[in-house]
């Protein structure tokens, strides 16, 4: 899924924005639907098995092809986690795996089967451009999102995440990189996660002397 070109010229309703420093308001209310990343780095980036240690960095295709799990789905997944830290209801995922198990091509595509699917809410798409990690632990990441009103439809919100990540350790798998790098990749694009005050009680009086 290429964003840039699907969201259209400057002006039109998917023309695309400069990132954004926090997620709109208007995605709040309605459940979100994490739609699957698309994967545009032209490397497999399968995730070894767990407990497998894997030497990183290293060529990017993974020879462990009986796993299932990518680097794609576990960012789609970190992305439903980091919109409800933000305060956003989302698509159970297991869900969003039932109706779409694929990215979709485009964001307009994105935006007939989420309403096909019966989402309700926004879909959030996102393409992976980049993912890399290199000798000295830091994490080159290029990911393009955006939030899709499915009703209109129309594109609420781009962002992409183009800071690099330090990650702690150099031998690990891609499950472990994520670990380190999947806040960071995220508060990159959504913004930070906003800290609500804590409440107080009004101080109660004190019972008089008699």
């Amino acid at each position: 899924m290429v964003l840039p070109a699907v969201l259209g010229c400057a002006g039109g309703p998917f023309a695309a924005r400069e990132a954004s420093s926090s997620l709109p308001e208007a995605g709040r209310g309605a459940a979100v639907a994490v739609l699957p990343f698309a994967n545009a780095t032209g490397s497999s980036l399968r995730v070894p098995p767990p407990g497998f240690a894997r030497v990183v960095p290293g060529p990017l295709d993974d020879p462990y092809t009986e796993q299932d799990q990518t680097v794609t789905l576990l960012l789609q997944q970190r992305a439903s986690v980091e919109l409800a830290r933000r305060g956003y209801v989302v698509v159970p995922p297991e869900r969003v795996a039932r109706a779409l198990p694929n990215p979709p091509e485009d964001v307009l595509e994105a935006a007939r089967a989420a309403a096909a699917a019966g989402f309700g809410g926004p879909a959030l798409v996102g393409t992976l451009r980049r993912f890399h990690l290199t000798e000295t632990g830091l994490l080159q990441v290029w990911l393009d999102l955006a939030l899709v009103d499915p009703a209109g439809p129309r594109v609420l919100w781009t962002a992409s995440a183009r800071r690099p990540a330090h990650v702690v350790a150099r031998t690990q798998t891609w499950q472990d990189v994520l670990l380190d790098a999947g806040g960071p990749i995220f508060e990159d694009a959504f913004g930070p996660v906003q800290q609500r005050p804590a409440s107080r009680e009004a101080p109660r009086a004190s019972p008089g002397r008699k």
